[in-house]
Order: C-alpha cells, then structure tokens, then sequence
C-alpha cells in the first residue's frame, strides 16, 4: 500500500530514507564484525590456528594480475549487493535485510570459533600489499570467506528480483569471477571460498522460503 513516498508492510515503512538506513547498517554491520573478528584472531597464540590448506590450494598458481578483479568485486559486493536489496518489493526488502544481517553475524561467529590465517604469498604485488596496509586488512577473517557468500548472496536474490536473463547470468558470472579471484591471488584457501558459497546459499534458502510462505520481514 502507497503512503505518500512510502511503501508500508507489516508495519514498517520501507520508503527510500529507512531502505538507505538499514542497507548502509548492513555494510557498518560487515565492516565492524570484520574488524572484530580480525583483532580478536590476531590475539589468539600461533597454535590455535586451524591449517586450511590442501592439496588442490599449492596446485592453484599465485596470479597477481586478479587483484583486478578481487578489489573492485569489492564495488561489486557494495554497489550490486545494495542495488538488490534496494530493488526488492515491499515484502522481500524486510527479510532481506534481516538474511544479510543473520549471514554477517553467522560468518563472523564461524571465523572466531575457527581460526585461521589467509594464504597471503610473500612475493605479494604492491597494489596488494597497499590495499593490505590501507584497510584495517589483516589475514585473520578466513572462514568462511564473506568476500565469496557477500558476493554470491545477491547474484543468488538477483534471480528472483530480476526478469531480465541478461542481468542474472552476468550477475553470477561475476560473483564466480569474484570467488575465483580469492584463491588465485592466495587471499583465501578453496575450503573458505566453498564455505562462503555454502554460507551465501544457505541464508538465500532463508529468504527464498519465507518468501514463498508469505512470512513478512
């Protein structure tokens, strides 16, 4: 039901101003259980580090040109995964928020129970290394890889916001690109970025069936 600028659902108005808030409270939410979890791992003993490592990992070469597409998933993760949010109908929009919020809190809770260090090489090009130093970076927020489930999540709603096959099939191709990204610049190990997608498709399963079951928010 329209109320002036307003979408009203179940109570709450969904209007462009509360849409803004809470999709940015979602990116503060990312940014604060990733700087958590990090200074809280960094404190923790070298032995209370779990080896996520395999076989496949030493196989998957170091290729330093994929930060291109590492970093700027990060606009994709922000910028595509907002857009979604933005784009849903009055009933999904709740939920939405509350699945993004409950996969942030869900990954962070999984990273402190099972610590790990990120594979990052020692030969590390410089822009790596900038963007390593320039944001609170460090390799202790390893799995699950929200870098992976933040990029996967949206690609996944984007199916049911969307009609348009275009939109949907270079929605996932990026979110794959993103995921492949985080191996072969060593950001993170195949188990973390199997979990991420795990995670991602897990809370999409959330949402897609309170969808389905009319449950609002």
């Amino acid at each position: 039901m329209m109320e002036g600028n307003a979408i009203s659902y179940a109570g709450l108005r969904t209007g462009g101003t509360t849409r803004l808030a809470l999709i940015s409270g979602n990116v503060f939410l990312h940014t604060a259980c990733h700087d958590i979890v990090n200074a809280w791992n960094a404190s923790r003993p070298v032995s209370s580090y779990y080896d996520l490592s395999t076989t496949l990992d030493a196989w998957i070469p170091y290729i330093p040109w994929t930060w291109t597409v590492y970093y700027f998933g990060d606009l994709y993760i922000l910028l595509w995964g907002s857009y979604v949010v933005w784009k849903m109908p009055p009933r999904g929009f709740p939920r939405s928020v509350i699945v993004y919020s409950g996969m942030i809190i869900a990954g962070a809770l999984i990273q402190l129970a099972l610590p790990a260090r990120s594979p990052w090489p020692l030969d590390a090009t410089f822009v790596q290394q900038w963007f390593h130093r320039q944001i609170t970076y460090d390799p202790y927020v390893c799995l699950p890889s929200m870098h992976v489930a933040l990029a996967v999540l949206p690609a996944s709603m984007a199916f049911d916001v969307f009609s348009s096959r275009a939109v949907k099939i270079t929605s996932a191709v990026l979110a794959a690109l993103v995921s492949v990204s985080t191996v072969t610049l060593k950001e993170h190990y195949i188990v973390d970025v199997g979990a991420g997608v795990i995670l991602a498709l897990f809370f999409y399963a959330l949402w897609k069936k309170g969808m389905s079951h009319g449950i609002p928010g």
